[in-house]
């Protein structure tokens, strides 16, 4: 499947990425991705780490994301912004204003190219 390979790319760049760490200094923050044709995944970001854990780990998502597999790849390969492909009702998004803002610097700043073949 090509989001597993995007989603490990991804995952790959972040451990990479020391700017995007100092987002997660905090507190864990949870992102849900739920393709309308296919299985989900959530995403997990506690300091320096990036995870990919089961559904019921996770008690509280701080965003839920759901659509088809293109617009979610489309979004974690930087070709749309998620707040445009939610405009456009291409993606749904739950989660505060804030936490929405995060996903989006962290899809944006954390870009990954994959050849789709």
């Amino acid at each position: 499947m090509v989001l597993d390979e995007v989603l490990q790319r991804f995952r790959q760049q972040f451990l990479q990425a020391t700017h995007l760490k100092l987002i997660f200094k905090e507190k864990p923050y949870c992102i849900l991705l739920e393709p309308t044709d296919g299985k989900v995944y959530s995403i997990k970001f506690e300091r320096d780490q990036i995870a990919f854990v089961s559904k019921s780990e996770v008690e509280r998502f701080d965003v839920v994301i759901s659509g088809v597999e293109k617009a979610l790849l489309d979004v974690l390969t930087g070709k749309e912004r998620l707040q445009r492909m939610y405009k456009r009702n291409e993606l749904k998004i739950e989660g505060t204003y804030s936490a929405v803002l995060k996903a989006e610097t962290i899809f944006y700043l954390n870009q990954c190219e994959v050849s789709v073949q």
